[in-house]
């Protein structure tokens, strides 16, 4: 899936703290689900991967869906109330530099 744009604002926030908004309609009443945190060294064919889910966390070996090709990757689910649609929040390493993307849910 393509990157999409991500738009964080100071709207409706305290100091120091940013409103994260949704990269389908711009909607900024988003809910967070699941959560997976992929965990491996420098280009290993394997590592750790960590789901948590509706009170569940579940530990397994399978890096597929790691956003990073070389390192650690994090993607949290947000689901929006404006759309009705979801997105993936991807934060992952590669060569040294930590990357922010954003991409729409399957539909």
């Amino acid at each position: 899936m393509k990157n999409k744009v991500i738009r964080i604002s100071d709207e409706f926030t305290g100091e120091g703290e940013k409103l994260l908004h949704c990269p389908r309609c711009d909607g900024s009443y988003t809910h967070q689900g699941e959560v997976n945190v992929f965990e491996r060294g420098e280009d290993a064919d394997d590592g750790t991967h960590v789901r948590v889910l509706d009170n569940d966390v579940k530990i397994d070996r399978n890096l597929t869906d790691n956003p990073s090709r070389r390192r650690h990757g994090l993607t949290i689910a947000f689901d929006c109330e404006s759309c009705e649609g979801g997105f993936l929040l991807d934060i992952y390493q590669h060569k040294g530099n930590t990357f922010i993307s954003a991409r729409l849910s399957e539909e």
